[in-house]
């Protein structure tokens, strides 16, 4: 485990140039109180864009509906009868 926990840490570990790091946070901070200062609005934060929200059960239940039909149109067998054939 000690190998193991070692070789991550080699994978992971690079340099760090403080120069290249932009502090987004702080310099949101600081817009926000300089606008307030100033008296005016403070900026907008950009809305997040909306994602397709999927419904899972009713994806499982498509699912079920094109891969649970045989050709026949008969409902396939379930893997629990299948494992009682196969006994």
């Amino acid at each position: 485990m000690l190998e193991l926990a070692g070789h991550i840490i080699g994978t992971k570990k690079g340099s760090f140039n403080p120069a290249e790091y932009e502090d987004r946070y702080e310099a949101a901070l600081t817009e926000l109180v300089k606008a307030k200062i100033e008296g005016r609005e403070p900026p907008k934060r950009k809305p997040k864009p909306e994602g397709k929200v999927v419904d899972l059960m009713e994806a499982l239940r498509q699912s079920a509906k094109i891969g649970g039909k045989s050709g026949s149109g008969k409902p396939a067998a379930s893997a629990s009868s299948r494992r009682k054939k196969a006994s």
